[in-house]
């Protein structure tokens, strides 16, 4: 959240001063749609296929965390739950899809 405030202020800032109210919202809301769709759509999915996980599992871990520990629990959230997921796959189960939600990549049909 801070990081979306520190990335939206300054430009918009900036619009309102050089170029006045009306482009100064403009980039307001611009910007912060941009943030939106990348902190809830696309840093989970790059997270999940970096990290082997399921976007909903990366998401979740960042939430988790980020509620435990602030803003280092997020930024450490999907680092912290990679080594789980290493864990997991070392003792593989015979049924697996149990952890089909949280290891997409991982389960062998």
């Amino acid at each position: 959240m801070s990081r979306s405030i520190v990335a939206v202020l300054p430009p918009t800032l900036l619009a309102l001063i050089f170029q006045g109210i009306g482009r100064g919202v403009a980039t307001l809301v611009g910007l912060a749609i941009i943030q939106v769709i990348l902190g809830n759509f696309v840093d989970p999915r790059l997270q999940g296929r970096t990290l082997k996980l399921s976007p909903f599992v990366a998401l979740l871990s960042i939430v988790f965390w980020g509620w435990v520990w602030g803003i280092p629990g997020a930024l450490l959230g999907n680092s912290g739950f990679n080594p789980t997921s290493d864990i997991i796959d070392f003792h593989k189960c015979e049924n697996q899809c149990q952890y089909s939600l949280v290891f997409p990549d991982r389960v062998q049909q």
